[in-house]
Order: C-alpha cells, then sequence, then structure tokens
C-alpha cells in the first residue's frame, strides 16, 4: 500500500479485510414485514438475519433479495418454506407457506457496513430509500428550519 497524491493504492499483494467470512458474504437481512403477511404471522421482524432456507431434501444459503423472489415463486407453492437465520445471537427459524410474504430484505454486508448503515439510517431518522433508490424528501424537508 502506497499513497498517491492523497489517494491510498492498494497493491495486488495487500489484503483487505471486509468481514470475518472469507469471500463473498450469505445472508440477507430483513428491512421490512408486513402487517397481517405469511411473514408476519410466522413471526418474522426486521433486523433478522436470514442465512438459509429449505423445503423437504432442497436447501441452500440465501445471498440475494432475489433468492426470495425465486424461493416464492418456485418453492412456495410445492410446501411450506422454512427460512433459518439469527436474531441478535439465538437460532431462528420460522416456516413461510403460500400466500403473501410480505417480507423484503437487503444483502448482509459484513459487521463493520450493517453498523455504518444502521447509524446512518439512526442519523437520518429512521428514513430508508425507496425501491427505486430515491430518499424520501418530504421527511426531510420538514425536519429542516429554515431561517432568512
Amino acid at each position: 500500500m502506497e499513497r498517491v497524491g492523497g489517494a491510498i493504492v492498494f497493491h495486488d499483494t495487500d489484503r483487505l479485510r471486509l468481514d470475518l467470512a472469507p469471500g463473498p458474504l450469505s445472508g440477507l437481512v430483513v428491512e421490512e414485514v408486513k402487517p397481517e403477511s405469511v411473514a408476519a404471522r410466522a413471526g418474522a421482524q426486521v433486523g433478522d438475519m436470514l442465512l438459509r432456507w429449505r423445503r423437504g431434501d432442497a436447501s441452500d444459503v440465501l445471498v440475494s433479495p432475489f433468492d426470495l423472489d425465486q424461493l416464492h415463486l418456485e418453492e412456495a407453492p410445492r410446501g411450506a418454506v422454512t427460512l433459518e437465520g439469527r436474531r441478535g445471537r439465538e437460532d431462528l427459524s420460522f416456516g413461510l407457506v403460500d400466500g403473501t410474504w410480505g417480507l423484503e430484505a437487503r444483502p448482509r454486508l459484513g459487521s463493520q457496513a450493517d453498523q455504518v448503515l444502521a447509524e446512518a439510517r439512526q442519523a437520518a431518522g429512521g428514513m430508508v430509500p425507496r425501491k427505486n433508490g430515491a430518499w424520501p424528501v418530504a421527511p426531510l424537508l420538514s425536519s429542516l428550519s429554515l431561517k432568512k
């Protein structure tokens, strides 16, 4: 590693540790559980970490939020899908049947990045960007004190 014009340049021999897990991180973090949904009735909560799924003999790790969509479309019609993961330091497992799951999740970023995201959201009053990536503007504007 060296500094070049104020920037840090990493060379091929340098290693940058992003998280305790080697390679790509697996797991999803629950961002939203819609009231009265299948996920809400099953006990899912915002902040749950979902690591894997199983249905009968089929199972796999969860890596992308698209995995939930695929499970909902392909596996749930065949029977209950069990999602396994962690809530804080406790293991969790709940089954989702066919219907409106009402579960939104994002990829796990790693312990440091997840902490930074949580702090940024707290500083922003708990707001999160919409699905299209835009931040809600009205709450931001209403919190500003405009003085002439």
